[in-house]
């Protein structure tokens, strides 16, 4: 059971494979996550710059977690919407 009233931060990539995620952390506070989110997914993009890279920020709760949040990512990679699949 997730804590309710907790933040959590995570940086998604998408890989052949589908989305993953790459790195997620809880925080109390917001701007500590948006901070933390804004340094992890920029350094998945300067690691590899083609890759299409996502961060979301969330208050857990016991149905949305950032679990959640990837499989959404992948119900919208799998009906081919445009900002979910791979640019190439």
């Amino acid at each position: 059971m997730a804590n309710d009233g907790q933040l959590e931060a995570g940086v998604f990539v998408l890989t052949a494979e589908g989305w993953i995620i790459a790195k997620r952390r809880a925080f109390a506070d917001q701007p500590a996550a948006l901070q933390w989110m804004k340094r992890h997914a920029a350094a998945q993009a300067r690691k590899n710059p083609s890759q299409r890279i996502r961060g979301s920020i969330l208050q857990t709760t016991d149905w949305v977690t950032l679990d959640s949040v990837l499989a959404e990512y992948e119900q919208k990679r799998r009906a081919l919407h445009h900002d979910f699949i791979d640019p190439e």
